[in-house]
């Protein structure tokens, strides 16, 4: 999906005009020294792969619905390994248990995508048990890879969304 993406339209969110028709390839080649390359695709995709290319990545959450996608995105981009740690082996709410699990990865990058979800009713029925469990895995991650020292560390938040 990324590798050939048309911009078709007047504008970009970046305010800056488009001919229709021409690939993103093309524009990010143009535009990425004069806007940068998050505003553009294809040139974030291939910065991405170049900056990956070799390196161990460890995806928390790789099994999950939004993990799947980035771990399958990361194997095609030519990473040297992505290791994806299984919460019944690493229960990041224990910061020995993250500490652990960067020993066993050894990872370059680390990114934290695992959250405890049991969806809307769930989280309504009990906020306070998914808020304490979800920030203690973060804190506990963070904190382990700061002093593992890992070269960069990538975190995303969610919310329980579904069905509106």
């Amino acid at each position: 999906m990324w590798d050939r993406l048309s911009l078709v339209g007047p504008t970009f969110p970046c305010g800056t005009d488009f001919p229709v028709g021409r690939s993103a390839a093309e524009i990010d080649q143009e535009t990425d020294s004069k806007v940068g390359p998050t505003q553009f695709p294809n040139g974030l995709m291939r910065k991405m792969n170049s900056a990956l290319k070799g390196k161990r990545v460890c995806v928390t959450g790789g099994a999950g619905f939004l993990g799947r996608c980035v771990c399958d995105r990361l194997r095609r981009a030519d990473v040297a390994d992505v290791f994806v740690p299984r919460s019944a082996e690493y229960d990041l709410t224990n910061s020995c248990a993250a500490v652990a699990m960067l020993e066993a990865a050894r990872p370059d990058v680390l990114i934290h995508l695992a959250a405890e979800v049991g969806g809307i009713g769930a989280n309504r029925r009990n906020p306070g048990r998914f808020f304490f469990a979800n920030l203690s895995m973060g804190l506990n991650v963070i904190e382990a890879a700061r002093r593992r020292g890992i070269e960069k560390l990538v975190l995303v938040g969610t919310v329980c969304a579904y069905p509106k």
